[in-house]
């Protein structure tokens, strides 16, 4: 008997004391998150447009910030935002009390009308700035497309009927700036998302058909014009049907 009523004082003690047991190491971590951890270096990387500095203040990072509970994600959106040339931000945590923030820019390479303005836009058809004429005019136009805003940092905002034709004007800027044609390319016409087409090099009008596959379609694109003659001058044709030709 004597051992059983140890045994109950035992676990009703053990009962008792396992909450206060959690509540304190709870505190000892929350004070020991608030107490070390401190943000005592900050490095920047990748900047060439906006200097350390400005990426620094968007940031909205300061030395004595706590590193732990620093919201990564939350900073990058903020210099997106205020930043719009920068096209990837990653924020990475070096324990115990450093910060770096790696960015890679934007190229500007297109422009799209809207509300009466050029607006700059990147390979992933990111809005950048809004532009003159001038630097317009040496810059891919893209037609066929509605924009329902402009905002920086951001993605072209279309409406859901133009969803998809947003995503093969992705695909098909990026396809072009990773093949290195910004150059060449004229004017993107999105009118028809079945048959999109582009001028090339003064030249040519190629149809892509649509905006799928778009980095073969440019190879094989490459691969036609490597077998016509310097004065050739024509349509070519890379539709989702039948084999890529040329059309004098």
């Amino acid at each position: 008997m004597a051992e059983e009523k140890y045994k109950k004082r035992r676990r009703r003690g053990t009962v008792l004391y396992t909450p206060i047991a959690v509540l304190l190491i709870a505190i000892i971590t929350i004070f020991g998150i608030s107490v070390f951890f401190r943000i005592s270096s900050i490095e920047i990387t990748g900047e060439k447009k906006y200097t350390a500095e400005q990426i620094l203040t968007a940031s909205g990072i300061k030395k004595g910030d706590n590193l732990i509970i620093l919201d990564a994600k939350a900073v990058s959106e903020n210099i997106s935002l205020i930043l719009p040339y920068l096209s990837e931000i990653d924020i990475d945590k070096v324990v115990p009390d450093k910060i770096v923030i790696s960015v890679t820019e934007s190229e500007p390479i297109a422009v799209v009308s809207f509300s009466g303005s050029w607006w700059m836009v990147d390979q992933k058809a990111r809005v950048l700035e809004k532009t003159d004429d001038s630097n317009a005019a040496r810059k891919i136009k893209i037609t066929g497309m509605d924009p329902v805003n402009m905002v920086e940092g951001r993605q072209i905002i279309v409406d859901d009927s133009q969803q998809t034709k947003l995503q093969y004007l992705t695909d098909i800027l990026s396809a072009i700036y990773k093949a290195g044609l910004s150059n060449q390319v004229g004017t993107i016409d999105m009118s028809n998302i079945g048959n999109i087409s582009f001028t090339y090099s003064d030249r040519f009008t190629v149809e892509l058909g649509s905006g799928e596959n778009a980095d073969h379609k440019l190879e094989l694109m490459q691969q036609v014009i490597s077998q016509l003659t310097p004065d050739d001058k024509g349509k070519i044709s890379l539709s989702d049907e039948g084999e890529p030709h040329f059309i004098p």
